[in-house]
Formats: C-alpha cells, structure tokens, sequence
C-alpha cells in the first residue's frame, strides 16, 4: 500500500507499509537522467582555396555544420605549423562560421594551407567533429607574353610565334586571343589549357596571319593578343599586348587556261590581286621539278587587281618543252615581300577523256 498523491511527485518518498520492516525509497524521473550518447555531427567548407583579398570573388570561407545535440561547439583554424591563429565559438545543434582569413587581431595571413577543427562539448564531454583543410591564395597567376613585344610591326612572316608564361600552382585555365583594333570587343581563340601547371617561358600558340597559296590573310592594321588565367582561389591573371600588322600580300590567284598551245599563239595569264604598290614577278618551273624556267617581272604603281603572262618561252625565247609548268609570284615593294608558291601535290594523279580535235601535239 501507499498514500499520497494519486501521481508520486518526482523524487518524493514513496513508503510502502504491507511489508516488515515498513521500507522507503526515493522516485525520479529517468527522462530527467544525463544523455550517454557522445556528441557527434559533420562538417563543410565552402571554399577548399580562396582569397581575402577584397575583390568581391572568393573573400571568405564558410565553416558549417551539424550536432546530433545541442553543444557548445569550437572551430579552431592552425597554420601549418599547427599553430592556432583563429577561433570561433557557438552553441546549439547548428554549426556556422565565417572566415576572412585574418587571425584573432584582424591581421591578415600569409598563403598557405591550414587545418580547420571543429569540437564540440555536451554532457558526455568533449569531442572532435571533423576537420578540414582550406588554402589561402592572394598570388594571381603568372602571366606575361614576352614575344611578340608591345607594339611590334608584324612584317614579311605568315606566322607569329607567341611566347610567355601563365602558371600557377592552383591553375585553372588560361586563353590566348587576339582581337582586332585598339581596343577590341570581340575576340578570336588562339590557345587554351584547362588545369595543369601552365606554361613557362614557352611557346602558348602559332598565330597564323597570313598565306602563300593565295588565300586571304588577316587584313593589315592594329590588333591587340590577349592572354587570361585563373586561378582555384579566384585569383585571374591578364595581359594585353598591342601590335600591328604590315603585310604584303597576294591573293586570289587564277589563271585563263589549264592547256596552253604556243604555236597558236595562246598564252598562260596569272590573275591576282596585290595589297599594294610593289614589283612583282612571275616564276615558271617545271611541275616535276628543275631549275628556273622564266621569270617576268613588271612594276606595279598601285595596289588591285593585277595579271601577268607567259608564252611558254624560256629566258633565251626558246619554246620550252611539252611537259606541265607550274608558276609562282614573288612581290617586292622595297620594305615587305609577298609570294604566292603554294607546295606542289605530293602525288601525280591520272584520268582519262577526250583530247581536242584542234590540238597539234607537234
């Protein structure tokens, strides 16, 4: 038997009488007892690298988190040499802190790697979360481009070796473009590298601006190459080199007949059109190779279209042999040259047809 309040109040004496000797304990409540179950819970970084810099990209890292209780929890930030350089504090099941990479006085920190920790305490005691590492960058890439230099006239080449530097440790990417004009809005892709080191003092890409098979080049004036890397912590790299191009050229080449007939008084006529005033001259060899057949020169006073002849003569005004020619132009106009001389087919091909009736192979 016992008696008092019909729900024993928590910790009030219960007496039970039915026995000898007349015995007593004391009730609680277990809910009220101490939780056995040690802290635990997981861990993030938002930022792996970033760059406190005040740029607006990648300033912070962001160290959050959950318990499976509420605790007093502590993200302890060390150096590499495991020194301790910042701390924050909390309490709840919420783990969430910001990082600005500055030590406990507001002083900046030098680039590095550093361990996050993060600890937790609860009835139990106290227990390490997790850990994380997190880098701080403020080194933008290496970049440069040391050839071609600033403001170099790009004269007498079809291509332009670029040469440079973009690397970094932590690299991302980086593109080499060129745009046309002093100030371009618009830019063509030269090169790209997605991840590695880079490249060092190395060649980055051919810059192809013009052409000796007749084919248009890029057309003369300001250009300005652009090389840009970046880097995990946001960090970018960026430099523009202005040059300008000074070509010669000749373009759109053709001629009046592929079968050529001397003794009938027909001629080889070259059409071709010239960037600008300048000597030109008219080469003929052998297709099968040899010395020089002819050469023709004449002077030009203007740039445009243009066209030269052969009578299918040599230099001494000898008929030269029945056999295929090929030809090629060479421009001269005192500062720049220009050719046409695209390579000859690497192979003799065949067919068959018809030969014209009026053709007189003697």
């Amino acid at each position: 038997n016992w008696w008092g309040t019909a729900t024993p109040v928590v910790g009030q004496q219960i007496r039970f009488t039915s026995g000898s000797p007349t015995t007593s304990l004391n009730h609680s409540n277990p809910a009220n007892a101490p939780r056995t179950r040690p802290v635990s819970g997981n861990i993030a970084v938002s930022s792996l690298y970033f760059s406190p810099n005040a740029d607006g990209v990648q300033d912070v890292t962001t160290i959050s988190g959950s318990l499976n209780q509420s605790s007093n929890w502590t993200v302890t930030i060390r150096n590499s040499g495991s020194s301790v350089v910042r701390t924050f504090t909390g309490s709840g099941t919420s783990i969430s802190a910001s990082w600005n990479g500055q030590d406990g006085g507001g002083q900046s920190l030098a680039d590095g790697v550093y361990t996050i920790e993060v600890t937790a305490t609860a009835a139990t005691g106290t227990n390490m979360v997790g850990s994380r590492l997190t880098t701080i960058d403020n080194t933008p890439p290496v970049t440069a481009i040391t050839s071609p230099a600033a403001s170099t006239s790009l004269s007498n080449v079809l291509s332009v070796p670029v040469n440079g530097t973009a690397t970094d440790g932590y690299l991302v990417n980086y593109t080499l473009q060129y745009g046309v004009g002093t100030t371009p809005t618009t830019w063509t892709n030269l090169a790209s590298q997605n991840g590695g080191t880079g490249v060092t003092n190395a060649l980055l890409a051919t810059w192809i601006i013009g052409s000796n098979n007749g084919a248009a080049g890029l057309g003369n004036g300001p250009y300005v190459l652009r090389l840009a890397s970046s880097d995990k912590a946001g960090n970018t790299g960026l430099v523009l080199v202005p040059v300008t191009i000074d070509l010669l050229s000749i373009t759109g080449v053709s001629q009046n007949v592929q079968l050529m007939r001397p003794l009938a008084g027909e001629q080889l006529q070259v059409n071709f059109t010239l960037g600008a005033p300048a000597v030109a001259t008219l080469q003929i060899y052998p297709e099968a190779g040899g010395p020089l057949v002819k050469e023709v020169s004449q002077t030009f006073s203007s740039g445009g279209a243009k066209s030269m002849t052969w009578d299918g003569r040599n230099s001494a005004g000898v008929l030269v042999a029945d056999e295929a020619y090929s030809y090629a132009i060479q421009a001269n106009d005192g500062t720049r040259i220009a050719a046409y001389d695209p390579p000859a087919p690497g192979t003799i091909g065949s067919g068959s047809g018809t030969v014209d009736a009026t053709y007189n192979a003697n």
